[in-house]
């Protein structure tokens, strides 16, 4: 890790203690107009107390620097925040608060509430009680919501960092050779850290577990309409999660691949999404991908799509046929020739596209998917490599990438075919039987 990212991770050490108490002086109470409606609301959602604590509040810290708007304007930015403070062993309280920059220019953090200290923020009630506070206090016709935490796209909760609790066959531990030896449940990995949405820590008696949220259980929390939902968080942008929350925003802004900790360029957020108009989300994913395109070695790595939810269903509609056509096909892939989104022995999310391609799929019967796909698709942009192509930091390269990952049966399990079963996606297209 070269000296920079170093010094940033001290800062936001520094700034996690800061930040994330609701009692600390950079929270002022009170003050705000509930008979006021607004144009727009800006809702950054940080499930944070886990090992992105300190990465969230540095993003919290480099949105009040971008174009915060004055308290008196009638655009709004509320954060709703958990992160640690004092060690995870010590529960810290979610904060609600809005972020508006004062007559100097300085920014300003209003408590709006705080919550419990036993309330996680990758609990579904808590979720939904939490969007609906801020809505009944910052009134308004247009919300956007991005969504910052550990995610694992459409899987089980909790399968993704240690399987064995599932299928005590499925043995990842510490130890064994090869692409094993990283993405090991809690370990270290090599190289720069990755976040991945919904993970969260409490303690039972003395023991420290996690508090996920899977995403049926996030599409049921998210209790109105939003304009978009943007995700800071990995391995988001396969179809399974975009089909379960397609008709709870208009767009939706996630990343097949992994993010790299820093996240995304949150000194330009609130500038391109609360500008008059409509909100500059594809200046949004440039903004992420310039500056991660622009890195080397390692930290060149990135990947982001853009979706159109109101196209989402033509996709199944063209996906289905094609699926039933090409199924005996799709259960004899190869993975190793698929684009893969995970690294490793993680293998549960691959190239919705090149799936099919794999398969044989004729240019005819791919026609109407890719039809489909570029009209749901708005954005798709990516690096060469994901972690250099690094074998022994399970990197890949990105050569046939749609934009959106999806399970490959082949290389899942039987536990996971059952869970699959209970998707929208595969309710809508039968691509497990």
């Amino acid at each position: 890790m070269n000296k920079v990212l170093k010094s940033i991770l001290k800062l936001s050490v520094l700034l996690g203690a800061v930040l994330s108490a609701s009692s600390c002086d950079w929270l002022c109470p009170g003050g705000n107009d509930k008979d006021k409606t607004y144009s727009k609301v800006l809702i950054l959602y940080g499930a944070g107390f886990n090992s992105l604590s300190n990465a969230l509040q540095e993003d919290i810290r480099e949105l009040s620097q971008g174009e915060v708007p004055a308290k008196d304007a009638d655009v709004a930015i509320a954060v709703i925040n958990h992160c640690n403070s004092n060690g995870y062993a010590n529960p810290t309280s979610p904060v609600i608060f809005r972020m508006y920059k004062d007559s100097k220019g300085e920014a300003v953090y209003d408590t709006l509430t705080t919550l419990s200290a036993t309330d996680l923020l990758t609990d579904k009630e808590v979720m939904k009680s939490s969007l609906n506070y801020v809505a009944s206090t910052l009134k308004s016709d247009h919300y956007g919501l991005i969504l910052s935490s550990h995610g694992t796209g459409w899987l089980p909760e909790g399968y993704y960092g240690k399987p064995s609790d599932y299928e005590p066959a499925l043995d990842f531990a510490p130890g064994k050779t090869g692409a094993a030896r990283f993405m090991i449940g809690d370990g270290p990995l090599p190289g720069p850290a990755v976040r991945s949405f919904g993970e969260e820590y409490y303690y039972d008696g003395a023991t420290r577990k996690k508090k996920y949220m899977d995403i049926t259980d996030l599409g049921q929390a998210i209790p109105f309409h939003f304009d978009y939902i943007v995700f800071d968080a990995c391995l988001m942008g396969c179809i399974e999660t975009v089909f379960e929350l397609k008709d709870k925003c208009s767009y939706l802004g996630l990343s097949p691949s992994e993010i790299l900790e820093e996240g995304m360029q949150y000194t330009t957020t609130a500038g391109r999404l609360l500008r008059s108009g409509s909100p500059d989300l594809e200046g949004l994913i440039d903004d992420f991908f310039e500056y991660y395109d622009s890195k080397t070695g390692l930290y060149r790595s990135a990947s982001y799509t853009l979706i159109d939810c109101s196209k989402i269903d033509a996709l199944a509609t063209a996906c289905k046929p094609v699926f039933e056509k090409y199924r005996s096909q799709i259960a004899a892939v190869d993975p190793e020739a698929v684009q893969p989104y995970c690294r490793g022995e993680k293998h549960w999310i691959y190239d919705l596209r090149d799936i099919l391609l794999q398969a044989g799929a004729t240019r005819s019967d791919l026609s109407s998917v890719d039809e489909a796909l570029s009209r749901c698709v708005l954005k798709e942009v990516h690096t060469p490599t994901f972690f250099n192509n690094d074998e022994y930091y399970g990197g890949y390269e990105f050569k046939n990438c749609c934009g959106l990952g999806m399970y490959l049966p082949c290389d899942g399990t039987e536990f996971l075919d059952a869970f699959y079963k209970t998707l929208s996606w595969n309710k809508a297209t039968s691509l497990v039987q």
